[in-house]
């Protein structure tokens, strides 16, 4: 008769760990690797504090992970009650161009506070059934199952439920939610569930502000794709500091031609990608006005100061006009 194997953690190993809470498991079978990766750097990093996005981020890089969408593994831990927005200690504010996202933050923890100790409820079919018996919700569930190209279990029912019961989100807002993400080609309710959480975050709770909040959201993307061809960033996770340096410059309408100009600068000044001091010159340009590349290149020019341009006749006559004041 054979032995029946199985495995066991070295335990040498059991010598430096960290704590992972059992709820987990319990979010598991929906959980991506990103998002296990994103939570289980988190947990080894063991502070009371709040942790930056950036923080995270360095810590994904230097473990070897860059195609996280950060954003999105953040919104799913969230929604799934694994870890809540904390204020940041004084001496980590934003610097002045994080200045808009530093107000947006402070926005959604107002939000969230009467949620800071819940997590997404999960509903009996007793009370999915209630929730059918009106007539709204079994409309949505049908034209979502449509939409999704799927047939929903109880766990699906449960999830979809919870955005109108627990994001307090109105239905024309939710098939909204849903069209995007198909048209997007991520037909899923999970990924559906991220964006309504983040609507549910921004205090979008119309079809007027989600529509205008998709059109802007799409711009960004759109926008975001293309510097990172420009400046070869691939596919990894921005940091909050680099996603508000786009936000500006598509705020400052900077052209491509523009910004392609400030990374030309950029790389013969320091040698290498900053967009840290490509924002510096897009700033410079903008405050001074400049909207095209002829422009910068007029307005860099200095005015010449060879004493030929001196002219003693001009100085003579202005002279004489103040001595008959």
């Amino acid at each position: 008769m054979s032995d029946t194997k199985g495995y066991k953690i070295k335990k040498k190993l059991l010598d430096d760990t960290f704590a992972i809470p059992r709820k987990l498991l319990s979010r598991l079978s929906e959980a991506g690797s990103c998002e296990l990766k994103i939570f289980l750097i988190m947990a080894s990093m063991e502070t009371d504090d709040a942790i930056t996005e950036d923080a995270i981020v360095a810590e994904l890089e230097r473990a070897g992970v860059s195609s996280c969408d950060l954003s999105e593994g953040l919104a799913f831990l969230r929604g799934a009650g694994l870890i809540e927005k904390s204020s940041l200690k004084k001496g980590e504010a934003s610097t002045s161009y994080q200045k808009e996202e530093k107000e947006k933050k402070e926005k959604l923890e107002k939000h969230e506070e009467k949620h800071k100790s819940l997590s997404r409820p999960t509903y009996t079919s007793k009370q999915l059934a209630e929730a059918a018996s009106g007539g709204g919700f079994r409309e949505l569930v049908e034209w979502a199952s449509n939409r999704l190209g799927k047939t929903f279990n109880t766990s699906d029912l449960s999830t979809l439920y919870s955005f109108s019961d627990y994001l307090c989100l109105p239905d024309d807002v939710i098939m909204l939610g849903i069209e995007h993400c198909v048209s997007e080609g991520k037909a899923s309710l999970r990924y559906v569930e991220k964006l309504l959480i983040d609507f549910a975050d921004r205090e979008i709770n119309t079809y007027q502000k989600a529509e205008e909040y998709i059109l802007k959201r799409t711009s960004y993307l759109s926008f975001e794709g293309k510097m990172r061809a420009m400046m070869g960033l691939g596919q990894r996770a921005l940091t909050s500091k680099e996603k508000a340096m786009l936000s500006a410059w598509q705020e400052w309408q900077s052209s491509e031609e523009l910004i392609r100009l400030a990374y030309e600068k950029t790389v013969e000044k320091t040698g290498r990608v900053s967009m840290s001091y490509m924002h510096k010159i897009l700033e410079s340009w903008h405050i001074s006005g400049f909207k095209t590349v002829s422009e910068v290149e007029t307005g860099d020019k200095k005015p010449s100061s060879d004493s030929s341009s001196f002219d003693p006749d001009d100085f003579f006559r202005v002279a004489l006009e103040k001595s008959k004041k």
